[in-house]
């Protein structure tokens, strides 16, 4: 390639930008999911993992008679997630939110599920209820945030059911 020809490929925006923020989300979640595998190998327990079946992850306890799921979304973003944007809906169908897409694997398999997952290369931007900041855990359980975040969670996903 000549000097022009560079100059004009890297100097020219892209047409679209599409494809390189979609690799980039399936790149996370492949390399997410690579390590989870192999946590789960190193624990030489029975499991069977499933990817993009229901959700991004399933993590069954067993390949052939499994009694527990753990489902995960993985997720990339440009900020921080807040409780507002992982409970907001999409087209005004309630049922499009992230916590209700999650959501709705409970729902179908109740008696089964051990835990819903929400997993970012982000961090969670809300308050807890000790009234610390949820920014710089590596970890937030639903049970640890503030009885107003809860309280919306808990709306969106009432939401939800009305849809599912």
């Amino acid at each position: 390639m000549s000097n022009a020809l560079i100059n004009i490929l890297v100097n020219t925006n892209p047409r679209e930008t599409s494809g390189p923020r979609t690799s980039n989300r399936f790149e996370y979640q492949k390399s997410w999911s690579l390590c989870k595998l192999l946590n789960l190998h190193l624990k030489e327990q029975d499991y069977l993992l499933v990817l993009d079946y229901h959700d991004d992850v399933l993590v069954l306890n067993s390949e052939y008679q499994p009694d527990s799921i753990c489902f995960y979304q993985i997720k990339t973003g440009r900020r921080n997630w807040t409780v507002n944007s992982l409970t907001k809906s999409k087209d005004n169908n309630k049922f499009n939110s992230i916590l209700g897409k999650l959501f709705s694997n409970y729902r179908m398999c109740k008696e089964f599920t051990r835990s819903l997952v929400f997993v970012s290369d982000k961090e969670l931007s809300a308050t807890l209820a000790n009234g610390q900041k949820a920014e710089g855990a590596e970890l937030v359980n639903f049970s640890q945030l503030s009885v107003q975040d809860k309280e919306k969670i808990h709306k969106s996903v009432e939401e939800d059911k009305q849809q599912f």
